[in-house]
């Protein structure tokens, strides 16, 4: 075998890289995915502002995923670090990073975290798979020359790419409108007329806002493309033809539809997942509103449903409206005060049994219901009997009589049965 990389080529290079380094490609192979995981939180860690958006931080995981299979390939065979090519997924994040306008210092920050992340990986790897304390040391070394020419053509490579892109971003029309789109959501006064021709959409007009999302992205998929086709999709069949769409990073767009009238035909109803890739899309939408402050506060509805519908573990082709879960949304903005409170009002009626769960489920209809043993009943499908003895239960429990003014028991009940509370932890 001839090794492209020079310090492999003598003989005894040549020999311990057949015996150390496919062995090692092996493993960085299957491990990628948890040591991209890893390496995100390492980052994270270390530059806390990259870590600030989920879409951002999942194309940051993505990358290193990317990176670290190639640096398996490239091992396997010997190649010289110094032609490598950087892997689409890192190419994206370069490219995201510039149209967030990310300092390319915090970039270049990232990659040289998580590369030292993935050094220490590599040499526990070493560690497992060698035994003799020289060939050892000589692995550590030849990996570690190899590894770090890599790391700065990879490093070079991404700020040619983030500077390539910043520049025909900046440039772009596309820039425009996100800037102005930006504007809005931070509610900067802004000539609707200008914004209105700037996005080539009316915003005089009444507004239902979208977003839908993904969890992540095989590699040579077009997640953003996707997303922006699901909403384009959901906007015709709720009679929009052109709606506003809007990227918000790797794995999320938001969109608009204008002059959208309520209807029993509501966007969303019949969201469903598709064969291939789609299947992975979730749905959140907002309220209707009217003129550049609907604009504003829809989207902002649709993202605190975004948030429940993360946060309750929604599934798959799921959609989630702010009107079925604003008091969630609102209750849960501070996560902490959030589970305070549930385990205050609910204390040992939280629980990971069978029991806890259909107690909890019973109170909630119970009092829904205007604590009414026979609706309670019929919503539950079960005898009146059997709800009068689950409250019951739940009163010893819980050490007092339960009523139809149970305010606050009520938005306990609701955050734990809707999913965004769970224990009371």
């Amino acid at each position: 075998m001839e090794f492209e990389w020079g310090p492999a080529q003598s003989p005894s290079a040549s020999r311990l890289w057949l015996e150390v380094m496919p062995p090692l490609a092996a493993t960085l192979r299957e491990r990628a995915f948890p040591l991209s995981v890893e390496m995100e939180k390492a980052i994270s860690a270390e530059i806390p502002d990259l870590a600030t958006d989920p879409d951002g931080v999942e194309s940051n995981r993505a990358s290193s995923e990317a990176n670290l299979r190639l640096v398996a390939d490239l091992l396997e065979r010997g190649a010289d670090p110094r032609l490598v090519e950087l892997p689409a997924p890192t190419v994206r994040y370069a490219e995201g990073g510039a149209h967030q306008n990310t300092p390319i210092s915090g970039l270049v920050r990232a990659m040289r975290v998580g590369h030292e992340c993935v050094w220490h990986q590599i040499v526990a790897i070493l560690r497992e798979q060698i035994d003799d304390p020289d060939r050892f040391a000589a692995g550590v070394e030849l990996i570690s020359a190899w590894l770090f020419t890599f790391v700065d053509v990879v490093t070079g490579l991404g700020e040619e790419a983030y500077a390539r892109e910043r520049d025909r971003w900046v440039r772009s029309a596309a820039a425009s409108r996100a800037e102005t789109i930006t504007a809005i959501l931070e509610r900067t006064p802004t000539d609707v007329d200008a914004a209105s021709r700037r996005l080539g959409y009316g915003l005089e007009r009444s507004h239902l806002a979208l977003v839908a999302w993904s969890d992540g992205a095989e590699e040579g998929q077009d997640p953003v493309g996707t997303l922006e086709e699901a909403l384009r999709e959901e906007a015709r069949s709720a009679g929009v033809e052109n709606p506003l769409i809007h990227p918000l990073g790797l794995l999320a767009v938001a969109g608009w539809l204008g002059g959208w009238v309520p209807s029993e035909e509501a966007p969303g109803s019949g969201f469903a997942p598709h064969a291939g890739e789609e299947a992975v899309i979730r749905l959140a939408t907002g309220t209707p509103g009217d003129g550049i402050a609907g604009f504003a506060r829809s989207h902002d509805e649709a993202m605190h449903a975004r948030r429940v519908a993360i946060m309750a573990g929604r599934p798959a082709g799921s959609v989630t409206r702010y009107s079925e879960v604003a008091l969630t949304a609102m209750a849960t903005t501070d996560l902490d005060q959030a589970h305070a409170f549930v385990s205050a009002h609910l204390g040992d009626l939280l629980g990971p049994d069978a029991t806890s769960t259909r107690l909890i489920e019973t109170l909630a209809a119970f009092l829904d219901e205007g604590a009414s043993h026979g609706r309670s009943a019929n919503r539950l499908g079960v005898h009146e009997n059997t709800v009068r003895y689950r409250v019951r239960q739940a009163e010893d429990i819980l050490g007092r009589p339960i009523g139809p003014g149970e305010l606050d028991l009520r938005v306990a009940l609701k955050l734990v049965e809707g999913g965004a509370i769970v224990g009371g932890e």
